[in-house]
């Protein structure tokens, strides 16, 4: 488990990590500034012998799709997120299949304002996983991919420089991420 707390060091760079009582790492970064994040992040990074290539990196000031970063993620893929987080007890939510015909109206009723009410969980982590498959870029873009793989290869990373590097991608997919229950708040 992981969070992220901006504003809690001295430097405008700096980053400290530490165990709370309740088990979670925090990371510390001395700016609240998502600029400033991304540099120190990938200092940590390179000094941790990640080679990261900067081209790769979305400014913080922009998006991949030039919209707002504020832009509301799909009602659907939200509502579909809410309803497996209330049915986490199901016996392999995302190993099993669901059926197909079943997903694909439950898509279409869904796009038409329908709920998940009465919806089957496989289907929905079906429809879900659909979604994410969907999607025009992955969710750890093209670009930053080989970074990640690089930092899952780490041993005893206990997925610090992951963390980290989720701290790169552009902020609509960390709010994809985030929604999931996957990535740092910052």
């Amino acid at each position: 488990y992981f969070k992220i707390l901006s504003g809690r060091c001295m430097h405008s760079t700096a980053l400290t990590h530490q165990m709370d009582a309740n088990g979670w790492t925090e990371i510390s970064f001395g700016s609240t500034d998502r600029k400033s994040i991304q540099l120190a992040a990938t200092q940590v990074l390179e000094e941790a012998g990640i080679p990261v290539n900067r081209e790769t990196i979305v400014p913080a000031e922009s998006t991949k799709s030039g919209r707002d970063s504020t832009f509301p993620l799909p009602k659907v893929f939200v509502q579909a997120v809410q309803y497996l987080e209330s049915n986490t007890k199901c016996e392999g939510l995302f190993r099993k299949a669901g059926s197909v015909s079943r997903q694909k109206i439950l898509r279409a009723s869904l796009e038409s304002g329908g709920s998940l009410l009465e919806a089957n969980p496989h289907d929905v982590a079906g429809l879900l996983k659909q979604y994410i498959r969907e999607l025009p870029e992955p969710l750890t873009t093209r670009l930053l991919s080989p970074l990640f793989e690089r930092c899952q290869r780490l041993a005893n990373s206990s997925n610090y420089y992951t963390l980290l590097a989720c701290l790169l991608l552009p902020e609509e997919n960390l709010r994809v991420w985030r929604t999931l229950g996957y990535a740092p708040t910052v």
